[in-house]
């Protein structure tokens, strides 16, 4: 067991930080090549997690050097990845797009389908980001064809949401709607209550921007009554804002105001407790 990867798991990132030093002392008095790659990664991820975006690429960076000179492709297709994401929440998406091309070149030469989805999936995000929505979209099929091969139900809700977003942001609400549709069915085969609501709130979107706000708003009550169930609070503030969206276009302002003020209750309580 990782000690430092358990306290990071529990929110305790000073304390897992510390711990992940402690490793990787421990791995350089040792000459351990691969458990120092091992902890540059954890560290990477904590100091991610903490918004040290800047640390966190030096430490990835460190971490792919070593499984790059151990010409260990697995773990550089993954190193690919990790600095991709931190690259994502700088906002370079560019340098994310080109580093999620290389981990997608090691995984097809490793015929490694698993990683390939994943890759497909994030280089898909990266391009609707940058406005590039067919090219998103091309990559999701990609993905959502090797979930079906794979029979991977779970993943295939996923990469319907992701389809119905690109296809909501060029305009092809009917295309969205049909998309998230399926995710949803997938969603509620497999009982997965967080996927749901999820999915009732991207319909309630596209019905809202369809101006079908009555059945926009009939989703995003369902989204918010799973949230409840759930005892989700940041997703229950999420939901209150899209009621307050709803019922504001559809000219009830005293609703939009109860369901606004809820909401900043909400965010009011979780930034208190963050303290």
């Amino acid at each position: 067991m990782n000690i430092g990867v358990v306290l990071e798991d529990t929110g305790k990132y000073q304390d897992a930080l510390e711990s992940h030093d402690k490793a990787l002392k421990i791995n350089e008095e040792l000459n351990d090549r691969v458990g120092l790659a091992t902890c540059y990664l954890n560290i990477g991820v904590v100091l991610e997690d903490t918004g040290k975006y800047q640390d966190a690429l030096e430490s990835h960076k460190k971490a792919l050097k070593i499984d790059e000179e151990l010409n260990n492709r697995v773990k550089m297709a993954k190193g690919y990845m990790n600095i991709g994401n931190v690259l994502i929440n700088m906002g370079k998406l560019q340098e994310a797009l080109d580093i999620f091309k290389k981990a997608l070149k090691i995984d097809e030469e490793l015929n490694d389908r698993v990683e390939m989805e994943s890759d497909y999936n994030h280089i898909g995000i990266v391009l609707n980001n940058m406005g590039k929505h067919q090219e998103a979209l091309d990559n999701f099929h990609k993905a959502l064809k090797i979930d079906e091969e794979l029979n991977d139900k779970g993943a295939m809700a996923k990469n319907y949401n992701n389809v119905g977003i690109v296809l909501g942001d060029m305009g092809k609400y009917h295309e969205a709607l049909d998309s998230y549709k399926k995710a949803l069915k997938i969603d509620e085969e497999l009982n997965d209550r967080v996927r749901m609501a999820l999915d009732y709130n991207n319909i309630g979107i596209v019905l809202e921007n369809m101006g079908k706000y009555q059945e926009a708003l009939e989703n995003h009550d369902k989204a918010l009554k799973i949230s409840e169930e759930l005892n989700d609070r940041a997703r229950m503030g999420g939901n209150y804002m899209n009621i307050r969206n709803v019922v504001y276009m559809m000219g009830k302002y005293q609703d939009a105001l109860e369901n606004h003020d809820k909401a900043l209750k909400i965010s009011e309580e979780l930034n208190d407790r963050a303290k």
